[in-house]
């Protein structure tokens, strides 16, 4: 359900449909943190070469998705962790969830650091 604020500024309604933010769309955030930066970093890519390879198969190619990142966190470092987050644009459906949720599983931990993503909507 679309904002009614949103429906009297037309521009701006128009340029979130146009780019699929939201109320088009959802942003699923996918959140990684452990030590040293540079394997959290190398976790991160790996889940989003994963996921980005789950959503070229047929299934999910007709809905648009757009996976931005790995970023740094807004706060990249706490309790000395690092922190990196995936952004995914797309509708949070079940089959989406799922196949989150199949990536996150399938993604080992990274040895002593415990670099593993969790999920945030």
């Amino acid at each position: 359900q679309i904002p009614p604020k949103y429906l009297t500024e037309g521009k701006e309604i128009g340029l979130r449909r146009l780019r699929g933010c939201p109320p088009f769309r959802d942003l699923i955030t996918i959140g990684f943190s452990g030590f040293p930066e540079r394997q959290v970093m190398t976790c991160a890519a790996n889940f989003r070469d994963r996921l980005r390879q789950m959503l070229a198969r047929p299934e999910y190619e007709a809905g648009q998705t757009q996976l931005l990142g790995p970023a740094p966190a807004a706060i990249t470092k706490v309790n000395n962790r690092y922190r990196y987050r995936l952004t995914l644009c797309c509708e949070n459906s079940r089959p989406m969830r799922q196949l989150i949720a199949f990536c996150c599983v399938s993604l080992p931990t990274t040895g002593k650091t415990g670099t593993s993503p969790s999920l945030q909507t």
